[in-house]
């Protein structure tokens, strides 16, 4: 019973460092992508900027609203079908994943491109990082 208690102990333990990699790396990309929003939104603002300008700095905030919407969404869908945490991060036509799992899986992996291709209507590049 004891050797039960200490493998479950190590298991919660590792669990709580895999959350901790991915918590790092949300906290990271969203500070970066608030300071960005910040800097439009004061564009918005501004008596002196363009309408032009305006609209430009509204739409690429709300391109950051569904950019960070549909990272959620993929991970959620990685969760649910591989049972896998992720981190995933857009940025352009790029999607980098960072899965939570213990070993590189080649057949994971392509079916997690798979799955992620089929949420977008163009072509994107798909790399996925495995991590301990």
């Amino acid at each position: 019973l004891k050797t039960e208690e200490a493998s479950k102990q190590v298991e919660d333990n590792a669990t709580v460092k895999e959350s901790e990699l991915l918590v790092t790396m949300r906290v990271n990309l969203e500070s970066e992508r608030e300071e960005k929003v910040k800097d439009l939104r004061s564009t918005l603002t501004k008596e002196d900027v363009s309408s032009e300008e305006k609209n430009a700095a509204y739409e690429e905030i709300k391109y950051i609203t569904d950019l960070s919407s549909k990272e959620s969404a993929i991970e959620a869908k990685i969760k649910k079908e591989f049972g896998i945490d992720s981190f995933v991060n857009i940025d352009n036509n790029k999607v980098k994943v960072t899965a939570i799992k213990e070993e590189h899986d080649i057949n994971l992996a392509n079916n997690i491109m798979r799955t992620i291709q089929n949420e977008f209507e163009n072509k994107v590049s798909i790399s996925i990082k495995f991590e301990k």
